[in-house]
């Protein structure tokens, strides 16, 4: 890895962490400079340019929660979407997760408004997000399992907006409730 390889993924690991911790509000290319201790002129040369950053870090962030829940979710595959389900919930509504979580609807929000690259990235995580639930469902029909999968994403991103607006007992309430 060159030194300037190097120092663009100690940048984007900076950027990532402020995210994390600050969400989206102050990602003016001097903030995110600052954050990634250089200059705005510096961090242009690592990256081709704001989005890019953006970009870039919102996937780095998505490779650690996939990392995350690849590693919780770790034991065999169930043909029970409601397992599933309450297994990702029991992860995402964790404290270590949460500033994922917070993030993500911000993007989610961005991303309705029809702006890029929020738009584009929101896309790409949510099917990220699919493919792994369609991958821990042990269903042989590939659009049952798709179709299901994507229920259970449907719901585990309903229980984040409740737990994000303090309705964490709602969301709990939702998850006792089994069927229709």
């Amino acid at each position: 890895m060159s030194v300037r390889e190097k120092r663009r993924a100690a940048a984007l690991d900076r950027i990532a962490d402020h995210m994390l911790a600050h969400g989206l509000a102050d990602s003016s290319l001097r903030a995110l400079a600052q954050t990634a201790g250089t200059s705005d002129r510096m961090l242009l040369y690592y990256f081709a340019g704001k989005d890019d950053i953006l970009v870039s870090a919102l996937g780095t962030i998505a490779t650690r929660l996939g990392a995350i829940l690849h590693t919780a979710l770790g034991g065999p595959c169930s043909a029970d979407p409601e397992k599933v389900l309450a297994d990702m919930a029991g992860i995402i509504r964790g404290a270590a997760v949460r500033p994922y979580m917070r993030l993500w609807l911000e993007v989610t929000i961005l991303s309705s408004r029809g702006e890029e690259p929020y738009r584009s990235v929101a896309g790409q995580i949510a099917d990220s997000f699919v493919a792994l639930v369609a991958s821990r469902l042990a269903i042989d029909n590939e659009t049952i399992r798709q179709a299901t999968a994507s229920r259970v994403i449907a719901t585990l991103d309903g229980l984040v907006v409740l737990d994000l607006v303090g309705r964490e007992h709602t969301a709990t309430l939702a998850l006792g409730v089994k069927g229709g």
